[in-house]
């Protein structure tokens, strides 16, 4: 009797503990939230991260999830309903056009000065006052920043599995036509199974021409002009997509895919489904494009796949050049407030945690119950200062986890485009000793990822070409840039496909499609950006 008693009472307590809990969470102020859906995050309402941010700042968090793909068109849906979300995430909505004219979004300077974290972040990087206003100098979304996320400011990137090259005997190629003799050997290992080449069509990086382009030609990285090919060439903007170098690019690609050494499937197939293909029986994948090393290998459920996971080398292609692909340090927008929020300080306080490094941890790895990171020790901090380096803000503890999961809202958080952790200042590092690192190990994933960076990629970038950095847009040269844009995207991106395919002849069609890019208005393109280009720089 007393047992039951004893538990009788217990399971009272914790009903009433519930129910508090649940009157104190309903009791909270509510915040809708606008996203973009995200393969791995399996729900944003009941995310450990979410549950976490809300306790953290007081609030309960509704979102509205638009479909990958689709959030462009909600959004606009939204807007032109007067149904505003109290937050537009990430996708946050042209602050010429929905700010200074017509005041769908609220101006948020006056917020800022409550702002722990943000203005923390605005003295370490004062660049991002630079650019974080609109038009008529008021602020309606808060920026991101570029920060020192070095192993994305060179994404552009191809793997190989070394245990198929082992297969092979042969070494990791290093120019075109090594490429080409070592997809063919792997294809002739078995036809039937094993696939050379692949690459995914929801990530820009996991296009593999992008990689390969850079063996012909520079590849712009993300950011001003990336679809349309713009560059910078000295001083002057101009577009890729009608040099005889891409041409040429085109022309080996579809030799890929005509022999059979280009996956069919790389230009239609999701993230998922490459996941799913380099984890196959008997790894089939030999190379593989994406941005890092666990973008489509889930070292947890693949461990033998990520230990056969290696980086590779920039290419040296038929009149050796040998570019890599090379993001600026640019700062963009991530987090904006429509002017039908009841509560506009507490989504200000919202936003200030994307600046505070230990609420990042908690959004990248969710929350340090479950053990994904820690605390750094005083001695750990110390190896920092020693070294001259910022002290670390925390330690990863496990493997970094790219499957579907419900703790973390990784890769949905803000960057530029997604690259760093908004304006989280100094998240730094401990000084490492690289050679004593086991790099099949995937604790050890970031080091590799910063290992091959500086070993591999960062050596060959170079000046005679660069990407355009950020710059700011009058409101009209913005209108007018975003109407061609559309249709020229979506043209130079079918055409490559069609010349990839053999849809379209490289040699009989060439022309056509050149002379489609002069009535699609490239020219007067590049003559807006070289303007707004000259005015910033």
């Amino acid at each position: 009797m007393k047992r039951f008693l004893a538990t009788f009472l217990a399971l009272t307590m914790l009903m009433t503990l519930c129910v508090f809990s649940s009157s104190v969470a309903e009791e909270r102020p509510t915040l809708t939230v606008f996203l973009e859906g995200v393969a791995t995050v399996e729900d944003f309402e009941t995310n450990d991260a979410t549950k976490w941010l809300e306790d953290k700042v007081g609030v309960n968090l509704d979102f509205i999830v638009a479909p990958a793909g689709s959030a462009e068109e909600k959004m606009n849906i939204l807007l032109n309903s007067g149904n505003y979300p109290d937050i537009f995430y990430l996708k946050v909505p042209d602050q010429d056009l929905y700010g200074v004219e017509s005041h769908i979004l609220i101006d948020l300077l006056p917020y800022v000065p409550d702002m722990e974290y943000f203005n923390y972040a605005l003295e370490m990087y004062p660049d991002i006052a630079n650019t974080m206003l609109a038009s008529d100098g008021k602020m309606y979304a808060f920026p991101t920043y570029g920060g020192t996320s070095k192993h994305m400011q060179y994404s552009v990137k191809w793997f190989i599995n070394s245990a198929n090259l082992e297969k092979l005997g042969m070494e990791a190629p290093t120019d075109t036509d090594e490429l080409y003799d070592t997809l063919k050997a792997w294809k002739e290992l078995d036809p039937e199974k094993n696939i050379p080449l692949t690459g995914s069509a929801d990530n820009a990086q996991g296009n593999p021409m992008y990689f390969l382009t850079n063996a012909f030609t520079y590849q712009p990285m993300n950011g001003w002009g990336f679809n349309l090919g713009l560059r910078l060439h000295g001083d002057t903007v101009e577009t890729m997509y009608d040099d005889e170098e891409y041409r040429e690019a085109l022309r080996y690609m579809h030799t890929l895919y005509e022999e059979g050494l280009l996956y069919e499937g790389s230009f239609t197939q999701s993230q998922e489904q490459g996941t799913a293909l380099l984890a196959s029986e008997g790894e089939p994948v030999l190379i593989w494009a994406a941005s890092h090393n666990v973008r489509l290998v889930v070292a947890a459920n693949s461990p033998e796949l990520y230990a056969h996971t290696d980086f590779m080398t920039p290419l040296v292609g038929p009149e050796g050049k040998q570019y890599v692909s090379y993001m600026p340090q640019n700062s963009g927008a991530f987090f904006s407030v429509s002017n039908t929020c009841q509560y506009p300080e507490l989504a200000c306080q919202l936003a200030d945690e994307f600046y505070n490094a230990y609420s990042m941890a908690v959004l990248n790895y969710g929350p340090i119950e479950l053990g994904n990171w820690r605390y750094p020790t005083e001695e750990e901090i110390k190896l920092c200062e020693e070294a001259g380096k910022p002290p670390v803000s925390y330690m990863r503890t496990t493997a970094f986890e790219s499957g579907v999961q419900n703790f973390k809202w990784q890769p949905a958080l803000p960057g530029t485009p997604q690259m760093q952790k908004a304006g989280v200042p100094h998240q730094g590092g401990l000084p490492v000793d690289y050679t004593t690192m086991d790099f099949d190990d995937p604790k050890n994933g970031s080091n590799y990822r910063q290992y091959a960076t500086e070993q591999q990629y960062e050596p060959y970038y170079q000046e005679e070409y660069k990407t355009i950095p950020a710059m700011k847009f009058t409101p009209e040269e913005k209108e007018e840039k975003s109407t061609i844009e559309v249709s020229l995207e979506s043209y130079l991106s079918q055409a490559r496909t069609d010349f990839i395919t053999g849809s379209k002849d490289l040699d009989d069609d060439w022309g056509a499609y050149v002379e489609g890019i002069r009535n699609l208005q490239m020219d007067r393109l590049v003559e807006i950006y070289q303007q707004v280009y000259d005015r910033n720089k």
